[in-house]
């Protein structure tokens, strides 16, 4: 019979005991064994930087690690967010420090000299380091915090959840085919819903609560979703509503799912590559598009992509060349730390200017400023052609704190961005209706190489239109603490 646990907690009775002293053993032993052999291979092999640049980066894949030893030893149900954003952190700026080739050459940026790019690796260690010690080492701060403690019947709420879907659905197809304008807005809250509603009805299938309609129905959605976001030749749209079922998963079954996690980067890896064929020749097709033409881009899309491969058009090496210029975020703080401020001053704060703005609905104010922190931060620092009006230059959350204050900004900002996600996820984590808010909106958080107010900006936005839409959901008559329910035991 299923064991009867807390439903506000999802507290099982395995987890005080001797099973879960051997988990968080395994675990521990597990991400030592994996950061010390990466540790090895790294000595063995990386880029001519100094003593201090190579130490720094073997530190920060210990500091990086940090989010998954929490998780796998943590007693409550932990949205796993801050170990996927210190995965990509490692990515970003100890991968390329391992890499065979040329520092510059996948990246396509001016040689700035091995200095800065110790520096800069010094400088991300730190930054990283101030992220983790503000979502772990606050918790004494972050546990007064509210959390929500509002449950729902999944049981009863299963008719609503597909209801929601389907038209979120809907909205998300025939949205493209709309000008909506200021709209717009409330479109991608429509979205959020949709989101919200998969990550139950997901809930519902991993507990056995769901029947097969809803299995299909799920299914459809997801697959549906993942291919709407792909036609806009943004990975991102295709990846990150996915990725938010994969944080519901790891919530509720305390384990991520590695195998899926690596198939589903090996099996995008290649449209990396082929995304810029396939932009050329239908960038600007999703302004007016139907159903018809979302399938025709689609299938283009994925015939270009296994074209190439077949064909050999596009080698393995391409493959790997292209992602890691891709993910190759040291060698653009590099630049920045040479030029800044010996060439181009601080921006003191330019950046973030915006942030008021996006918390007044353009519906309200269809004028308000909309400013592209992309095409300005590739011209100020020379990363693009000076008459180049329509390529863009992701500005990281890392690298905008040093553009915009130096040093002490990577420390301070990094530090309240770990909190404000330390936060969320603390606040978000009780409860069934918080857990699918939190990975909703962390699946969105998750682009940490944009800007903070583009990331952050619509987040309390999106929570209350979620909260809104859960407080329509049957409330669950167990919802008050210390009531228990049977649940079905994860296999």
């Amino acid at each position: 019979m299923p064991t009867p646990v807390s439903v506000g907690r999802f507290a099982r009775a395995s987890d005080f005991g001797d099973e879960a002293v051997k988990r968080q053993g395994l675990a521990t032993v597990t991400i030592v064994a994996i950061v010390g052999a990466l540790n090895l291979l790294l000595l063995g092999r990386h880029q001519p930087i100094g003593l201090a640049g190579l130490l720094s980066t073997s530190a920060l894949l210990w500091v990086c690690a940090f989010p998954a030893w929490s998780f796998y030893r943590s007693r409550r149900p932990m949205i796993p967010y801050m170990m996927l954003v210190g995965i990509a952190y490692a990515v970003y700026f100890v991968l390329p420090v391992a890499s065979e080739r040329p520092f510059f050459s996948s990246s396509r940026l001016r040689d700035v000299g091995f200095g800065s790019v110790e520096y800069a690796g010094e400088i991300a260690s730190v930054g990283i380091t101030a992220m983790m010690f503000g979502a772990f080492a606050t918790k004494g701060i972050i546990g007064r915090l509210p959390r929500l403690e509002r449950e729902i019947d999944l049981d009863r709420a299963l008719p609503f959840l597909a209801i929601a879907g389907v038209l979120s659905l809907v909205l998300r197809v025939f949205g493209f085919s709309a000008r909506l304008g200021s709209l717009g807005q409330f479109a991608i809250i429509g979205q959020r819903v949709g989101e919200l509603s998969m990550s139950l009805l997901f809930l519902a299938c991993l507990r056995g609560r769901a029947r097969w309609p809803y299995k299909v129905l799920l299914t459809v959605m997801a697959s549906a979703v993942a291919a709407v976001g792909l036609t806009t030749g943004s990975l991102a749209q295709a990846v990150f509503p996915i990725v938010g079922l994969v944080l519901v998963y790891a919530w509720e079954r305390r384990n991520l799912p590695w195998a899926f996690v690596l198939f589903g980067a090996l099996a995008i890896a290649p449209f990396q590559v082929t995304k810029t064929q396939f932009r050329a020749s239908h960038w600007g097709a999703n302004d007016d598009m139907s159903p018809a033409k979302i399938a025709t881009l689609l299938a283009d899309f994925v015939s270009i992509t296994l074209n190439q491969v077949t064909s050999g058009e596009v080698s393995l090496e391409e493959i790997e060349v292209g992602n890691e210029s891709r993910a190759d975020a040291l060698a653009l703080l590099s630049v920045v730390v040479h030029d800044t401020p010996q060439i181009v001053p601080y921006w003191n704060g330019y950046t973030y200017s915006e942030l008021l703005w996006h918390f007044v609905p353009r519906v309200l104010v269809p004028g308000k400023p909309a400013l592209s922190f992309g095409q300005e931060f590739g011209h100020r620092y020379d990363l693009i052609a000076y008459d180049n009006t329509d390529t863009t230059v992701n500005l990281g959350q890392l690298i905008e704190c040093y553009a915009n204050f130096g040093p002490t900004g990577v420390v301070v900002g990094m530090f309240l961005i770990g909190f404000l996600c330390g936060a969320i996820e603390h606040a978000l984590s009780a409860t069934v209706l918080g857990a699918a808010i939190g990975v909703t909106i962390f699946a969105q958080l998750l682009g940490v190489e944009s800007n903070f107010t583009l990331i952050f900006g619509g987040v309390p936005y999106v929570y209350v239109a979620l909260y809104l839409f859960g407080r329509v959901l049957p409330s669950s008559p167990s919802s008050e603490r210390g009531v228990t329910t049977p649940l079905a035991s994860p296999p």
